[in-house]
């Protein structure tokens, strides 16, 4: 769990598949989790709700909804599954959790 208490992460992935390893992989963190294959859903979200991480997949269109969040909460952290930032760097499962603590006690 985030130092700070328990943040809203919400994930963004295609696959049900990786949805359902990211599950596992963050279940037991404490923070309220919501894993949608919806970029709309996401973004319905952030009008409604304070997110602290958005978890989403490194391309065009991940990167146009990070754009549009950040419009509502210019103070979104993101954390891209098969990359971060302007250079992709693979974020393996096993690694996942920790990378999440990571972003969450920088906010």
């Amino acid at each position: 769990m985030a130092a700070t208490g328990a943040a809203t992460i919400v994930v963004v992935e295609q696959s049900a598949a990786m949805q359902e390893l990211i599950d596992q992989a963050l279940r037991d963190s404490g923070d309220f989790l919501l894993i949608t294959q919806n970029p709309l859903e996401a973004l319905d979200l952030a009008r409604r709700v304070h997110i602290d991480l958005l978890i989403i997949e490194f391309g065009d269109s991940g990167l146009a909804l990070v754009d549009e969040v950040r419009s509502l909460q210019p103070d979104l952290r993101v954390l891209y599954l098969y990359g971060e930032g302007d250079e992709p760097v693979p974020v393996g499962l096993g690694e996942l959790p920790a990378r999440v603590e990571e972003s969450l006690a920088e906010r």
